[in-house]
């Protein structure tokens, strides 16, 4: 399957595309510039969320893992992506750097799998492109 991969020029090509977008995507989203966190507009109430879940858990003072701004409540969203991005982080990386760097790892590999299901099932590369576009594009 990674041999096969390898092999495949559109597929090395989109997932290249899929890295540079998401990591572009996130780091306009959530940055870190001279000290200081900027989150863009929309963002701001589910980023502080998962931030400060990911800065508790690598300072490793959240055990057992609970919500960061409700006291007592057991964590149950998104736990593992937290987690590793907590673990990440202890190992030296910036939270803000290793929660984007899990947002751009997942991203990516999101739109590849939305390419790889696109030219799959329709036996057709465009098909795929245009889906993990419209992906990108979608209005929520």
């Amino acid at each position: 399957m990674i041999k096969e991969f390898c092999s495949d020029k559109v597929a090395i090509i989109c997932f290249i595309a899929f890295v540079l977008f998401s990591t572009w995507f996130n780091y306009n989203t959530f940055r870190l510039s001279d000290g200081n966190i900027t989150i863009s507009g929309g963002a701001w109430s589910d980023i502080t969320f998962h931030h400060g879940f990911v800065r508790s858990t690598s300072l490793g003072q959240n055990i057992p893992v609970e919500y960061v701004f409700y006291a007592n409540t057991p964590a149950k969203y998104h736990f593992l992506f937290n987690y590793y991005a907590g673990k990440i982080s202890q190992t030296g990386l910036h939270s803000v750097h290793a929660l984007n760097l899990m947002c751009s790892l997942s991203l990516s590999f999101l739109l590849l799998m939305i390419f790889q299901f696109g030219r799959t099932v329709f036996k057709n590369d465009a098909v795929g492109i245009l889906g993990a576009l419209f992906y990108c594009f979608t209005v929520h």
